[in-house]
């Protein structure tokens, strides 16, 4: 996760002309597929396991600045990402960044 951040963070810190707004924008996605099998999976109203991978996932990232605000969205593919794990991914984008985590 840290190498998602700094790539896409690499982006908003190019140099450009004392008072010169430049919008600039990055993208990055970052291999999440799990490497342990099998691995819980969704749905079904029950408890289901995964016990091989028939597509990559990913977490996927977009980082905006138009010269006086920044924006960083992140999606992953899964839909049962830890609260701990978002909460941990917050936390550290908001270190590396220095924008508040929301």
């Amino acid at each position: 996760m840290r190498q998602l951040l700094i790539a896409v963070l690499s982006l908003l810190v190019l140099p450009t002309g004392a008072g010169t707004k430049v919008f600039k924008a990055g993208a990055h996605a970052e291999p999440v597929t799990p490497e342990r099998l099998p691995s819980p999976v969704n749905g079904s109203m029950r408890g289901a396991f995964a016990d091989s991978v028939h597509d990559p996932m990913y977490a996927r990232s977009l980082a905006l600045h138009d010269g006086g605000q920044e924006l960083i969205i992140c999606v992953v593919d899964s839909c049962m990402v830890p609260r701990e794990i978002c909460d941990e991914a917050r936390r550290i984008a908001s270190k590396e960044t220095g924008l508040h985590a929301s």
